[in-house]
């Protein structure tokens, strides 16, 4: 039995944790290019990593969404206990509870689950977020570079149930190293739903000894 085992270990290999911090960088100057798709919509989007920051009781990292060179969407993360947090959208109004978005795991797959009130929302609605990660068992290439992939969904409800209730699906790819890199997110209430598909098309690290 002892023999046995060791051979399935070694057949099955080592674990393979996920670090999130690998999978989501928010080094200060980093710059991702995305095409974005919605219906026959197409636009360039840059997101570009700022300098970490205090808001509310944690140092936190805002990325900044430009389309045309004119702001269009801020996002602020903070990573704490393996886990990427959006805690704000605006990094003068903290969320009271940050939402986990990627969580990790000393295994190759995570599973969480978030359940409050919509926070960017000023009447209180129920809002869950149903998460899972999994590191996939094969390397992807990304623009060149082949990399660890980690698949990320998170499906979502806001509202009461009822005929108002939005639905809410993500399915996400993220590269070690590199961050997002693909993305489709669908928004549904009752028969009107809205797919929208994000692509990585550049990708610019901070140059070396920079802030």
């Amino acid at each position: 039995m002892i023999v046995s085992a060791c051979i399935l270990l070694g057949f099955l290999g080592p674990p393979r944790p996920i670090a999130v911090e690998e999978f989501f960088p928010l080094k200060p100057g980093t710059i991702w290019r995305y095409i974005e798709k919605t219906g026959k919509s197409e636009i360039g989007v840059e997101d570009r990593a700022l300098k970490p920051e205090k808001v509310g009781p944690r140092e936190a990292s805002g990325i900044a969404s430009y389309i045309n060179g004119q702001l269009s969407e801020m996002t602020v993360y903070a990573i704490f206990d393996n886990t990427v947090m959006l805690i704000a959208v605006d990094p003068k109004r903290p969320f009271e509870i940050p939402y986990p978005m990627f969580q990790g795991s000393t295994t190759d797959t995570s599973k969480w689950r978030f359940e409050g009130n919509a926070q960017f929302i000023a009447e209180p609605t129920p809002h869950v977020l149903v998460g899972e990660a999994k590191l996939l068992p094969r390397q992807e290439t990304v623009l060149g570079r082949k990399v660890d992939v980690v698949e990320v969904r998170l499906k979502g409800t806001l509202g009461a149930a009822g005929p108002g209730q939005i639905f809410t699906d993500r399915k996400a790819k993220y590269g070690r190293g590199i961050g997002l890199f693909q993305s489709t997110e669908s928004t549904q209430m009752g028969k009107e739903k809205r797919v929208r598909e994000k692509k990585l098309v550049a990708y610019f690290e901070p140059p070396k000894g920079g802030d």
